[in-house]
């Protein structure tokens, strides 16, 4: 359950921390460096999860990814990668529009919808490593062979178990 909330919470947090704080906050001039940054890493994690997402399909035949899908893990890791492309687009387009906007970083609707471009990049960047810390426990546990995993699901618990350290 934590697993698949955790993203979402964590970018609530931020938004609400940052729209009540927001009129103490002075946004920097920073700002147009940063959007342009983050636009980049949310194109690069788009083609990432695309290359991630052609890995697991190369595996389809590995006894990790049969013991994955027959616990129904393999679907939801699935979706994890879509949520986490989806969210990284929705940062990338968020972040050109506060790019294209940016002349107006004193008023108060921008500082009022700031805290939701900072939620949805955490959302984004949470997605991302959810995708990323299960994709590597997945890799590591098929790269040795003839070792079978003990997937409960993915979610919080998932944590390849080998044999010989069940």
């Amino acid at each position: 359950m934590y697993e698949r909330w955790y993203p979402y919470g964590f970018g609530f947090v931020v938004g609400c921390g940052l729209f009540l704080l927001r009129g103490t906050i002075c946004l920097p001039d920073t700002l147009k460096e940063l959007f342009p940054v983050v636009i980049s890493i949310s194109a690069i994690a788009v083609g990432f999860l695309a290359t991630a997402k052609s890995i697991l399909l190369s595996l389809e035949e590995r006894p990790v990814v049969r013991h994955l899908r027959q616990m129904g893990g393999y679907d939801e890791l699935v979706r994890y990668l879509l949520t986490a492309v989806n969210w990284s687009l929705i940062a990338s387009l968020a972040s050109a529009v506060f790019l294209l906007f940016l002349s107006q970083k004193d008023t108060s609707w921008y500082r009022d919808t700031f805290s939701l471009w900072a939620a949805v990049t955490t959302v984004a960047i949470l997605t991302c490593y959810r995708v990323i810390r299960l994709f590597s426990r997945i890799l590591i546990s098929g790269s040795s062979t003839g070792n079978r995993t003990a997937f409960s699901s993915v979610g919080a618990d998932v944590v390849p178990k080998r044999p010989d350290m069940a």
